[in-house]
């Protein structure tokens, strides 16, 4: 609901003053249409129809007009600054719902090689995909199909199999004639894929019962903050229809996730099935998984010290970007600037929780208008809470004055989104497992 409200709150701000049918030639322009930079320099524009044109052409453009658009606000006066400001927001806030949402495929390619249809997938979902060398040639019709279904009719018409390891960015297709191990049941759902990857007997012919490791992937666009299998989700049911305990469903199983590869492992241990059980009929659980949204430079101006100006913030989707503060600070280069800003989200969520770093790293900038970055000295979290952080950043000399129209950019996600995904093994044979001290 929320993925959604966001796309609507997008398309709003792109409507809202950028739409228009017309269109007039004002300056030379490529074969492909006028670039990105010439639709900013029409945002300037004396005639109304002209700079009406050029916001609706960037905003259809998305993401691929976005960095130009955002180097140009710092230069930006007037409308065309309050135009450039709003797409850059409206563009974010709709690739933030795309991420949420499963990638899509449609082809039709006929006697092509694996390289050529695992290209056609990459170019349209995003998703980088390792292919061997292959001289085969393959056929792939998909209308629409979400890219894990797509990847497993890839598997399927080349008789091959979907490979997970530690290659970056860990997924590929190995064709028919690949070696490979037992084949385990797989689920897809929505973002990610589950499949049992092994499962292991603990003791002596499974006296203490069984570990099944279960391989969850996202697409490889996706940067998951958090990965996560509540124990109490779990339910594993023998053919007859009997419930499989597990020895406890306290807690959650939380991998460490490897930025260079887009799976983890999530073990489930079940205690010792009835006699004579030798496959699970089903096993059953959720993930939970949380990602950040569409990365966005948030600005905020430097206003002058000691000023009755409220404190200059930034709001977009559900994160708050502050400038609390600013002074003057002595370094071993001479007299430098150090700032106080906060970053916070509307809601607590556990992407915020102190042991994870991955905010901290987002390190404000200072901007001089037309300029370079200042040369960042240091950067340190002097705060935390359960909804974002608060950070000092000092900057080396030499510093542009305080008046000239000085900004602090800081790239921040638009939001946290926590998707709970249901998924739904069958058929999963417990004989071919391997013994475990």
């Amino acid at each position: 609901m929320r993925a959604a409200l966001i796309y609507r709150v997008g398309i709003m701000l792109l409507a809202a003053g950028f739409s228009s049918p017309a269109s007039l030639a004002v300056d030379a322009e490529t074969a492909a249409g006028p670039t990105n930079k010439q639709l900013i320099r029409r945002l300037s524009h004396g005639t109304l129809v002209v700079r009406d044109t050029a916001a609706t052409a960037l905003g259809r453009r998305g993401r691929s007009a976005l960095a130009e658009i955002e180097e140009a606000i710092p230069l930006a006066e007037g409308e065309a600054a309050f135009r450039l400001t709003r797409l850059a927001a409206a563009i974010a806030l709709a690739e933030t719902s795309r991420q949420t949402e499963p990638s899509v495929v449609t082809l039709a390619l006929t006697d092509q090689p694996l390289e050529q249809l695992a290209q056609q997938i990459m170019i349209q979902t995003g998703n980088q995909i390792l292919v061997p060398d292959n001289a085969a040639v393959f056929s792939l019709t998909c209308n629409q199909l979400p890219f894990w279904d797509t990847m497993e009719k890839l598997a399927a018409v080349t008789a091959g199999r979907i490979v997970l390891d530690d290659r970056p960015p860990g997924l590929g297709i190995a064709p028919g004639g690949s070696a490979a191990g037992p084949v385990f049941p797989a689920a897809i759902a929505d973002l990610i894929r589950v499949a049992v990857h092994r499962i292991d007997r603990l003791g002596p012919d499974g006296d203490r019962g069984f570990r099944i490791v279960l391989r969850v992937a996202w697409e490889p666009r996706l940067t998951p903050l958090i990965v996560r299998l509540p124990l109490a989700s779990i339910v594993a049911e023998s053919e007859d229809g009997a419930t499989i305990r597990q020895p406890s469903r306290l807690g959650v199983v939380e991998p460490f996730i490897n930025a260079k590869r887009c799976w983890v492992d999530l073990p489930v241990v079940l205690s010792r099935p009835p006699a004579g059980v030798t496959r699970l009929a089903s096993l059953r659980g959720t993930v939970e998984m949380w990602l950040p949204g569409f990365s966005h430079r948030f600005r905020l101006p430097l206003t002058p010290r000691g000023s009755e100006m409220a404190k200059p913030s930034n709001c977009l989707g559900t994160m708050t970007a502050e400038l609390e503060e600013w002074w003057p600070t002595v370094t071993p280069a001479g007299q430098g600037l150090t700032l106080r800003a906060t970053a916070q989200l509307a809601e607590p969520s556990a992407a915020c929780e102190s042991h994870r770093g991955w905010l901290a790293d987002r390190v404000p900038t200072l901007l001089p208008p037309g300029g370079p970055a200042v040369t960042t000295l240091h950067h340190r979290v002097v705060g935390r809470s359960s909804r974002g952080l608060t950070v000092e950043t000092t900057f080396l000399p030499p510093l542009p004055s305080p008046d000239d129209r000085l900004q602090v950019s800081w790239q921040l996600p638009v939001g946290i989104s926590r998707l709970p995904t249901d998924f739904w093994l069958v058929n999963i044979p417990l004989e071919s497992s391997t013994e475990m001290d």
